[in-house]
């Protein structure tokens, strides 16, 4: 009786959700747009390239519901603890899924969750494990290897001034390249080589060609070994209070997304040179019990005096300049730890152990406001987390200690309390003196330390085509902070709106508003006074579907910031987007035009745009001026395709861009990207 009457169902739901399909890049994009909102408002140089690639690989090759393990369902960062559970026991109880449209019936699904995840899932029944050996895992395997490349039209002072001691050694063109080849998930193989911008190619430098390699080799799932890594690897722990590598969502529209989903040691191929460990990774699974050891050695930038001592570290991955050269792998870093879990279908607990050493002595500047922060060349911390599901309620947290004795606390809840209501609070305490290197934890503050905070999060669906989502941080900081002299607090509101009667259709407004101390600084003053700031932004954001292949988004946001002893300043960017696919042959086109008006930095607005495969572009709209960009991509054939990408921000209130040796004669920037990728 079940499966009619599921196929009755399913037979219209199909017929409906046809009729709504949409381009798979379109529906990318806009999960990557929801994402992207928060990390770049809070300027977080957040790595959203695995993510990209993580949803195109699953657009090509859907994930199985019915045999997904619940790491793989996590990732996708859509669904919450309570409706994996749900859909595990929902197989349990009625056995697979005969179509992924049957997801509606799995309590905690709703239609706007399974057409979100529809294109990147399948329900089919699962197939029998095929025994593993080298030879098939080597020879029947995919490959792809993908090519990029950058270049800014106008030339910057460090390429054209070369009198100073400082400059560009290299040219203005950037290069990446990586090459992976995967068996199913059992084995993947993958070398990055990348070159920046202003960094040398074949020469000086860099005589062996790119400035930076990384490669890994990734066993996952044979017998006992539920993953072994050799080469370049993310460790991710926990609620991130001792070592989080990769990417996080923290405060956002999604109230759920303020909880870290634990997914151990992962593959790394991304660009960037800093977040990431170079080494030996596994995970060994024996019945409930799953241990994850690892060891980690590579040189990091850091500048040194003769004594072998590093008097500052660098973390942004450039080695453009003579003196970003000298910095370049100048200080040896051993990491090691372990975690060690057991889980249960209903709760699971941890505990992991880190050990971080840099072969140097430590002769950074001691300062007030850093002055508990880590000043010596090693470091431990060892933490116990939890996770436990109750029905609808999904209890998390972590606590944690470093070597000497600063402790850190995270504890929270998350519920469906029904099919129209979810509520999230979290409650973090990081000691001024709790030092953790790795560490990325939620908060306001940058390194997991000196913070107090209570979040309360809400979301309702007052209507079927209706939704709200709020929430509410408070936090104060015990010690002093960079910029500011004295302990301070604030908080940060949000609230959002959206309206969706269909698949075709979404509209919502955004209010976001903060408040947090500065340091004011006073003309013939020694001492800064500090000032609260108040910041506001509000957004009105519309997507909709025209036609099959055609869609089109609207923006408007307005930034205010109100300084307590200063002028208030506004900011103001619209866009239009457009988003185009042929039908007649494999060619789309995406493209924006916008304008923007800020008083300044301290009003600038930024933007998620749609790029090139695998790239991420979130720019800061400040002045004033107008930013217009296009993308093309092409599938010769099968196996090859080409993207191009061109954009270009035009100032109408300066002659001058950029400062120091970035600095362009001129109100124009212009980029340009070419891509291609050979699958075989």
């Amino acid at each position: 009786m079940r499966k009619l009457f599921c196929n009755v169902i399913l037979f219209f739901a199909f017929l409906t959700l046809k009729a709504q399909e949409q381009d798979l890049s379109i529906l990318i994009a806009d999960i990557l747009e929801t994402v992207a909102d928060r990390a770049t408002d809070e300027e977080d140089e957040t790595d959203m390239e695995n993510l990209i690639e993580y949803y195109t690989y699953l657009a090509e090759n859907p994930l199985n519901v019915n045999s997904a393990a619940d790491e793989e369902l996590s990732r996708m960062f859509v669904l919450t603890e309570f409706q994996i559970f749900s859909l595990k026991e929902y197989i349990r109880e009625f056995g697979y899924l005969m179509s992924v449209h049957e997801l509606t019936f799995v309590p905690g699904f709703d239609e706007e969750i399974v057409s979100k995840i529809a294109p990147f899932v399948t329900a089919v029944e699962p197939e029998q494990k095929v025994k593993l050996n080298v030879k098939i895992m080597t020879t029947k395997g995919n490959s792809s290897l993908l090519a990029r490349a950058v270049q800014r039209l106008e030339p910057a002072r460090g390429y054209t001034d070369k009198t100073s001691g400082q400059y560009y050694t290299g040219s203005p063109f950037g290069a990446f390249m990586r090459y992976r080849y995967k068996y199913r998930e059992n084995l993947q193989i993958g070398l990055t080589a990348d070159k920046d911008r202003g960094e040398e190619f074949f020469k000086g430098s860099n005589k062996q060609g790119f400035d930076f390699y990384g490669f890994h080799l990734m066993l996952t799932d044979i017998n006992h070994l539920k993953k072994f890594i050799i080469g370049d690897f993310r460790a991710n722990f926990g609620q991130g209070l001792v070592i989080w590598n990769g990417f996080s969502m923290d405060k956002s529209a999604n109230i759920h997304a303020i909880k870290k989903r634990n997914n151990g040691f992962s593959a790394y191929s991304s660009s960037d040179e800093v977040t990431f460990q170079r080494g030996l990774a596994s995970t060994l699974q024996y019945g409930s019990w799953e241990f994850s050891p690892f060891i980690s050695y590579k040189k990091i930038d850091a500048a040194m005096n003769e004594d072998n001592a590093y008097t500052s570290l660098s973390n942004n991955g450039l080695h453009r300049t003579p003196n970003e050269i000298a910095k370049k792998h100048a200080l040896p870093e051993t990491v090691a730890g372990i975690n060690v879990a057991c889980e249960k279908t209903f709760w699971r607990i941890a505990t992991t152990f880190l050990y971080g050493r840099y072969d140097g002595t430590d002769m950074r500047e001691i300062k007030p406001y850093n002055m508990f922060e880590l000043h010596k060349s090693s470091n431990a911390n060892m933490s116990i987390d939890y996770r436990w599901l109750i029905k609808n309620v999904s209890i998390f947290g972590e606590a944690a200690v470093s070597l000497n004795g600063g402790k850190a606390v995270i504890a929270g809840v998350s519920t469906d309390i029904n099919r129209f209501a979810q509520a999230s609070i979290l409650y973090r305490n990081y000691q001024k003196n709790y030092q953790a290197v790795y560490a990325d934890a939620f908060g306001e503050n940058g390194n997991t330390a000196n913070e107090h905070g209570l979040y309360l999060g809400l979301t309702a669906l007052p209507h079927r085509n209706w939704k709200i989502s709020t929430y509410f941080d408070m936090f104060s900081f015990p010690w002093l902070r960079y910029g500011i002299n004295s302990p301070s607090s604030g908080y940060d509101f949000m609230m959002q709106i959206n309206y969706t009667p269909n698949n075709d259709f979404d509209f919502y407004v955004r209010l976001q508003c903060d408040k947090s101390l500065k340091n004011l600084s006073i003309q013939d003053s020694t001492i800064a006074s500090v000032q609260n700031i108040n910041r506001a932004k509000i957004l009105l954001n519309a997507k909709y579907i025209l036609s099959k292949g055609l869609s089109m988004s609207s923006r408007i946001a307005f930034g205010f910031f109100d300084p307590e002893f200063q002028n208030s300043e506004k900011g103001f960017l619209m866009y239009q987007d457009v988003r185009y696919k042929l039908q007649s042959i494999p060619l789309s086109f995406s493209a924006r035009y916008a304008i923007f008006a800020t008083n300044s930095w301290n009003t600038r607005l930024y933007a998620y745009e749609s790029d090139i495969l695998y790239a991420f572009s979130v720019p800061a709209y400040y002045g004033k001026g107008c930013r217009y960009y296009l993308n093309i991509s092409y599938k010769i054939f099968r196996n090859i395709q080409l993207w191009f990408r061109i954009s270009q921000t035009r100032y109408f209130d300066r002659n001058e861009t950029g400062s120091g040796l970035s600095t362009i004669k001129g109100n124009k920037l212009t980029d340009i990207k070419l891509q291609a990728q050979f699958k075989f």
